[in-house]
């Protein structure tokens, strides 16, 4: 059984799945991501976006701040891809309960789907700062420079910037949905979860036990940085009740969308 096949029996076999991705989802859909060859943070600017994406620089320099924000973030043009589409589906299907998302495009409800947690906020929603009067996506691309409110105020988007914390309420909200579910699929952006990655006895692997996988993570034979934290986020949710299985799956690029050419499982 090949890892499309092997995905599909553990959709089939669930009722409660719980998705979680990022910025890899809507690449597909033209927005960038962060940190890919061609993404944002390898990108030259003035200031690194990690900067420019601050709430002091909000504060400080909101000029600068709405002439990277319109020309790199407001991607209003952008439709929503397979992966969007096969999402919205599963839910339809009573299938998937919840999308917990870290972006912020919209592409999740535009394709339909209806509980999406959006941990970063979203480019839609809008607000004063001295009046609290909302604004869509379309006012803020099309504003000259600083867009203002009628009262005179600073409009601000309703997205998380470095230096401000998560919406507990959301957050309160996407791990509930977690700890109800029967199935989470986590995005990556390689094809399985490999040990010792980029190393001569690097080996790529399409299933793990909760014992094995704490075996690797002990001896750090994960990626620090990226496939580590996903890799224990699948074992604390598979290990914490009988009958709860994780996938880390790819679906950055994959026409079947959800439906993905492979993934790695992770159960007890």
């Amino acid at each position: 059984m090949n890892g499309t096949e092997k995905l599909k029996e553990l959709i089939n076999g669930s009722n409660n799945i719980v998705f979680f991705g990022g910025a890899g989802v809507s690449t597909e859909s033209g927005i960038p991501d962060f940190r890919s060859t061609d993404g944002l943070y390898h990108q030259e600017y003035d200031y690194p976006p990690e900067t420019i994406l601050s709430h002091s620089f909000f504060m400080r320099n909101p000029e600068e701040f709405y002439r990277f924000y319109k020309n790199k973030m407001l991607c209003l043009d952008a439709k929503p891809n397979m992966a969007h589409k096969k999402l919205a589906e599963l839910e339809k299907a009573g299938k998937l309960k919840a999308v917990i998302t870290q972006n912020i495009d919209g592409l999740h409800q535009a394709a339909g789907s209806k509980e999406v947690l959006e941990l970063h906020g979203s480019v839609h929603r809008n607000y004063c700062m001295k009046c609290g009067k909302s604004y869509d996506a379309e006012y803020m691309l099309h504003a000259e420079g600083v867009p203002t409110c009628s009262c005179g105020g600073r409009i601000k988007p309703d997205v998380v910037l470095y230096e401000e914390g998560l919406d507990m309420t959301v957050m309160a909200r996407a791990i509930q949905a977690i700890q109800d579910a029967d199935m989470l699929i986590i995005l990556t952006a390689v094809e399985k979860v490999a040990v010792n990655f980029g190393k001569e006895n690097e080996k790529w692997l399409d299933d793990l036990t909760v014992s094995q996988a704490r075996k690797y993570i002990e001896e750090g034979q994960f990626a620090a940085g990226s496939m580590l934290p996903k890799v224990q986020a699948c074992v604390d949710f598979a290990s914490s009740g009988t009958g709860r299985t994780a996938m880390i799956t790819l679906l950055e690029k994959a026409k079947d969308g959800i439906m993905g050419k492979t993934g790695t499982q992770i159960h007890l």
